[in-house]
């Protein structure tokens, strides 16, 4: 029943790369939505989307997921990709960030677990306080140890030096 729509934009297209992108996602949002309202569809995601075609899509069709890159190493997302999903209410149906789920999900791990919040902004620091607010079910700790179970980590956490020096 779901299938996958993929969109890119030719690079050699003479508009603005702006504007190409607001077009491809106006005219990707119109298909997902015409798909869905058939039923060929369940729900609408864009693939590395900036914050003007997440917007000019979910306004013609609800935007459910937006896959992008995003790690320690990568936080460009966080300048205007995440407040964007939030404003449009695309940050999950817990609604809170994805640090507040992971701070939830350790908090539920054992009761005398304690995160250590390791950031120097206020804001983060408010951000983690908030995640001792969100009520992860047992279904939704299986959900997400389930995604978790899926993932590859490649690489050792520290390097083999200093991995010696924790007494490992």
């Amino acid at each position: 029943m779901s299938r996958r729509v993929v969109r890119r934009v030719h690079p050699r297209s003479r508009r603005s790369s702006t504007s190409r992108a607001g077009e491809a996602g106006d005219r990707l949002s119109t298909i997902a939505r015409d798909l869905i309202q058939e039923g060929k569809v369940k729900h609408f995601g864009l693939s590395e989307a900036g914050a003007t075609t997440i917007r000019r899509a979910h306004a013609v069709q609800p935007v459910t997921a937006v896959q992008s890159e995003y790690s320690l190493w990568h936080r460009v997302p966080e300048a205007e990709i995440l407040p964007t999903l939030e404003e449009l209410g695309v940050a999950g149906r817990k609604r809170a960030t994805p640090a507040q789920i992971a701070l939830a999900w350790l908090l539920a791990q054992k009761p005398w677990i304690v995160p250590i919040a390791g950031t120097t902004k206020l804001t983060r620091l408010e951000e983690n306080i908030g995640s001792a607010e969100v009520e992860l079910t047992p279904d939704d700790l299986h959900e997400i140890d389930n995604a978790a179970s899926k993932l590859t980590v490649k690489g050792a956490r520290y390097p083999e030096n200093l991995e010696r020096m924790t007494g490992r």
